[in-house]
């Protein structure tokens, strides 16, 4: 499930919601730990961000209501 172990951070530590998650691999910013060839184990803003906008949206689809939004819903 996308929103269980292995993609949600179970450890207290990680800093993010997300794991496996390169945010600017073209740009070099991700790490790459000793041994490693790809990043990994990292979360990124966006990655976060947009899991936790789609968390939102399943959970108001699943109770009916309605989704938020800067501008009025039309009725």
């Amino acid at each position: 499930m996308l929103f269980d172990a292995p993609y949600l951070s179970a450890d207290a530590r990680h800093q993010g919601l997300l794991l496996h998650s390169v945010y600017h691999r073209p740009n070099g910013w991700d790490h790459i730990a000793p041994g490693q060839k790809v990043p990994n184990g990292e979360s990124s803003m966006w990655g976060d961000y947009h899991a936790r906008e789609l968390a939102l949206l399943l959970l108001r689809e699943a109770q009916s209501s309605n989704y938020l939004t800067f501008f009025a819903p039309k009725r």
